[in-house]
C-alpha cells in the first residue's frame, strides 16, 4: 500500500478551486485556501505543495468540470483520484455545505481510505461521451419542437373547423376555389399534392384573413 506525505482535498468549481491538506499522520486537516481554476494557478499550487510534502494524493468529487485537472496533476507525477459524490460518507444531520467544509472532508476521508473512486475516461472516450450527450439533447429538443408545432396546428385547425360548421349548418363546406381540400388523415389542407392530382403548394398562396384584422393569421386561397 502506498503511503503519502499529504492528502489534498479539492472542491472544484468553474472559476475557483478550494484546497485543504491532511498530513500523512493523524493531525488536524488544514485549510490551504482558494485558487483560480486555471492551469497556471494549479501548477503553482502543485509545485508549492510538492516541494513541501513530496508525495501528494489529490482527490475531488466527479462533477461537470471535466477531467483536465485530473490529467494535469497526473502529468506532474502525483496521484489524483476522482471519487463518486453519491458514495461519499456524510454525517447524519450535517446539512451545512460550503466549499471549505467539502475540501476538508475530502482530505480527511482520503487519508482514512473511505472514498470510492470512479473510472476516468481518456480524451477519446470523453469526446465520444460529449458527442453522445449532445445528440441526446438535440433529439429531445427536436421532439419538443415538433410537439409544440403540432399542438399549435391542431388548435388552429380546430378553430377553423368550428367556424366552417357554423356557416354550413353542421354540414361543412365542400372543397372548391375558396376551400382547399383537406387531407383525410390529418385534417390539414393538402399542400403536398397526391396521386389523384390534388393541388400543390404552387397552386395556392397566402392572403390576410379579413375576419381577424388584429392578428397575423392568414388563409390559404387559390392563386389568381
Amino acid at each position: 500500500m502506498k503511503t503519502f506525505k499529504a492528502y489534498v482535498g479539492l472542491d472544484v468549481h468553474k472559476e475557483t478551486i478550494t484546497v485543504a491538506i491532511a498530513d500523512g499522520r493523524s493531525s488536524e486537516v488544514r485549510f490551504y485556501g482558494t485558487i483560480k481554476n486555471t492551469p497556471d494557478a494549479v501548477a503553482a499550487m502543485i509545485k508549492k505543495l510538492g516541494d513541501r510534502h513530496k508525495r501528494l494524493h489529490f482527490v475531488y468529487e466527479a462533477g461537470p468540470c471535466g477531467y483536465g485537472l485530473y490529467r494535469q496533476i497526473n502529468a506532474a507525477a502525483h496521484v489524483y483520484e476522482v471519487v463518486s459524490p453519491a458514495h461519499t460518507p456524510r454525517r447524519a444531520g450535517d446539512r451545512v455545505k460550503t466549499d471549505r467544509r467539502d475540501a476538508i472532508m475530502l482530505a480527511r476521508l482520503a487519508r482514512a481510505g473511505e472514498l470510492t473512486s470512479v473510472w476516468v475516461p481518456d480524451e477519446t472516450h470523453e469526446a465520444m461521451r460529449d458527442l453522445i450527450r449532445a445528440r441526446e439533447v438535440a433529439v429531445e429538443a427536436r421532439k419538443n419542437a415538433l410537439a409544440f408545432v403540432t399542438a399549435i396546428r391542431e388548435r388552429r385547425n380546430g378553430l377553423r373547423r368550428g367556424r366552417t360548421k357554423e356557416r354550413g349548418g353542421g354540414q361543412g363546406v365542400r372543397a372548391g376555389p375558396g376551400n382547399p381540400p383537406r387531407n383525410s388523415a390529418s385534417g390539414d389542407p393538402d399542400l403536398r399534392g397526391s396521386d389523384r392530382g390534388s393541388p400543390t403548394t404552387k397552386n395556392w398562396h397566402a392572403v390576410p384573413n379579413p375576419r381577424m384584422r388584429n392578428c397575423s393569421t392568414v388563409v390559404i386561397a387559390p392563386a389568381p
